[in-house]
């Protein structure tokens, strides 16, 4: 990770905060929220463009085992 801190990156991740970041040239949109009282996250890829776009979804009891 460039430029960033990775504890406080893994912490947004447990909030389900959005985050938009580059890993291997690619750009990733992560986000987490609940649904119907769980939480769900997922993981989209920006760029390059791709149709198909939603990488990864996972709902679980706590945001920190999606």
């Amino acid at each position: 990770m460039k430029g960033g801190n990775v504890n406080e990156f893994i912490d947004h991740m447990s909030y389900g905060d959005e985050l938009v970041f580059i890993f291997n040239g690619r750009k990733w949109f992560l986000q987490g929220w609940l649904e119907n009282g769980r939480p769900y996250m997922f993981l989209q890829q920006w760029e390059p463009h791709t149709d198909d776009w939603l990488i990864w979804e996972h709902s679980a009891d706590a945001m920190s085992k999606c």
